[in-house]
């Protein structure tokens, strides 16, 4: 389990545009009513999370609270439990099968790429215009 920044809350659809088109297209913005159920199936090869903008709910039996995602990386059905009223993101998408670096809401795929994107993030150039 890992917890994304609270920026991620501020501006959701921000954080969804910026993803390629074809995760755009396979996500959906589920609410659950506390005490309900959904299930997600996903696919071979592909690698799926679910973020939790509100509430407290259970995923695959792993109890998340508010800000926080749950990846999964295995093919087969997600079981999502709302304890409360819930709002989560669930994105799917073919995986990458390339190396990743992580740095809060950044990702890259080197360790220098990273801090390439953080220097231009503090210098206002990581945005490129068109």
């Amino acid at each position: 389990m890992y917890s994304f920044s609270q920026a991620f809350l501020l501006s959701p659809s921000w954080f969804i545009s910026s993803f390629p088109k074809e995760i755009r297209n396979n996500r959906s913005f589920p609410r659950l009513k506390k005490g309900t159920s959904l299930s997600h199936e996903t696919k071979k090869g592909y690698t799926s999370f679910c973020y939790l903008i509100s509430g407290k709910g259970e995923f695959n039996d792993t109890k998340l609270e508010q800000a926080h995602v749950i990846l999964f990386t295995e093919a087969g059905s997600i079981a999502v439990k709302a304890i409360e009223d819930i709002n989560y993101i669930f994105v799917t998408g073919r995986q990458l099968k390339e190396p990743i670096t992580w740095g809060g809401p950044i990702v890259m795929n080197t360790q220098q790429e990273l801090e390439t994107a953080f220097r231009e993030l503090d210098e206002g150039t990581f945005i490129k215009k068109k």
